[in-house]
């Protein structure tokens, strides 16, 4: 009968994407039954994805129903950023507030992930840092 029922899990009525030309997803958008901008479950409305030109994800960002950064309530930060080397090896991962400023990541309690590679490419180890970039643990 065409009625629309919010996804349980996201507690949203519609999910939309857009993708850029790489196919990679770039834009989410969550709606309510009458197509109205709607916070999901993390309290957040819209996503952003940024990619560089090798097509690495470089940034994700989450917007609430007034279209400014908010921090998603499950990880507790408003926006994720990627750097690469030059042989596209991801080596970092920073969380970040609504004014760029460090966070720590709420389930995990570290801000920064830094990916560390030998000579050829194979991936020797992991570092978790805090918002005071000091390093918490090392896998």
């Amino acid at each position: 009968d065409n009625k629309l029922i919010a996804h349980k899990d996201w507690g949203v009525e519609i999910v939309r994407w857009k993708y850029d030309h790489y196919r990679n997803k770039i834009e989410e958008s969550n709606h309510g039954k009458q197509n109205e901008l709607k916070e999901d479950k993390s309290g957040i409305a819209f996503t952003k994805w940024k990619y560089d030109t090798r097509r690495n994800l470089i940034e994700k960002q989450f917007f609430g129903v007034d279209m400014k950064l908010k921090k998603d309530k499950d990880i507790g930060c408003a926006i994720l950023k990627w750097n690469y080397d030059e042989n596209g090896n991801k080596i970092e991962l920073r969380y970040l507030d609504e004014n760029e400023k460090l966070i720590n990541r709420l389930d995990e309690n570290y801000a920064i992930i830094q990916w560390k590679y030998d000579e050829y490419g194979k991936h020797t180890k992991t570092v978790y840092l805090d918002k005071n970039e000091k390093i918490m643990e090392i896998d």
